[in-house]
């Protein structure tokens, strides 16, 4: 496999770690998004929309009428995979000598199995106050914004 397949893999071993977290919950969950962050460490997290509503993965539950496994343990599960993953990825950009991403977004629209991207490569904590939760979060903000105003 060539770079970008390599690439491509690890996004969506991602996913899979959400998707398989709310129990490929296809009937309710419209979208799923990761955000990764590179720049200060390595950060993974992931949530869902919901019917019109942007949910944190601890919160799953609230939203969902078919309930999964939302265990703390469940939780650390699959936020190791993210990690691991973020962490190979780190590696075959090294290796492929090729710009690391400070952060990686990805959204998942589940009714049509298409992934879209958006690797962001400027610096957005250093120098700041701000940490990854807090990037992750700006991230939420806007995203529920757009679904408000639509």
């Amino acid at each position: 496999m060539n770079f970008e397949e390599l690439v491509n893999e690890k996004f969506k071993s991602m996913l899979e770690a959400a998707f398989e977290y709310s129990d490929f919950n296809e009937e309710e969950i419209k979208l799923i998004y990761v955000f990764c962050s590179l720049e200060e460490g390595f950060y993974y997290d992931f949530f869902y929309r919901i019917g019109g509503e942007i949910v944190k993965k601890h919160l799953i539950n609230d939203f969902l009428i078919s309930k999964c496994n939302d265990s703390d343990e469940q939780q650390l599960a699959a936020v190791d995979i993210g990690l691991n993953d973020l962490i190979e990825l780190e590696k075959l950009f090294i290796e492929n000598e090729k710009d690391l991403p400070t952060q990686i977004k990805i959204k998942y629209v589940v009714k049509d199995q298409s992934i879209d991207t958006d690797m962001v490569y400027s610096q957005n904590l250093i120098g700041t106050n701000k940490d990854d939760l807090e990037l992750r979060n700006e991230w939420i903000e806007s995203l529920q914004k757009s679904i408000n105003i639509a």
